[in-house]
């Protein structure tokens, strides 16, 4: 019996006034899994998250990154690979949702973090700074969209970068 019954994470939203809470995704939550992080677009009209297979510390890698409907609905699955993606960012216009992972361009494991971009509804993880020298941390989008600003490290330093397509640069201070 151990680790055959978890309790999933879910996604809940609560109206303020009449404090009735609605659960957003629809379907059985092993199906979906555990819920570990959203993340509401520009127009509050969408959530982005990320679910992995069990609650289990070691199933973290299995994450995958979802859109659901605000209203709630059954949610699109935009990842499936073998990686645990994180810290998810959309774009000011609601076009593009960014992330970071631990991978390759092919999304491969066990390399060091790099920020992704996927452009919505239906395209493909992208690594938007190719092989960029450092391990990228929290990131966050410029006002215009044309930027993204994220912390790194690199060798015992972590600095504020800024990038745009294929390269980053150290903010000055």
């Amino acid at each position: 019996m151990v680790d055959k019954q978890f309790r999933y994470a879910q996604l809940y939203v609560i109206d303020v006034e009449s404090r009735q809470a609605r659960r957003v995704v629809e379907g059985k939550p092993a199906r979906i899994g555990h819920i570990r992080e959203f993340e509401w677009s520009p127009d509050g009209q969408q959530l982005a998250f990320t679910a992995a297979k069990t609650p289990k510390v070691q199933d973290y890698i299995t994450s995958e990154i979802y859109i659901v409907d605000a209203e709630g609905g059954k949610p699109k699955k935009l990842t499936k690979n073998a990686v645990a993606e994180g810290n998810l960012r959309w774009s000011p216009d609601g076009k593009k949702l960014s992330f970071t992972a631990g991978a390759t361009d092919e999304l491969e494991y066990f390399h060091p973090t790099r920020i992704f971009v996927i452009d919505l509804p239906d395209g493909r993880p992208r690594n938007v700074f190719g092989d960029w020298p450092g391990h990228a941390h929290a990131h966050f989008w410029a006002a215009d969209g044309r930027r993204i600003y994220f912390t790194a490290t690199r060798g015992v330093n972590v600095n504020l970068y800024r990038g745009a397509g294929h390269a980053a640069d150290a903010c000055s201070r």
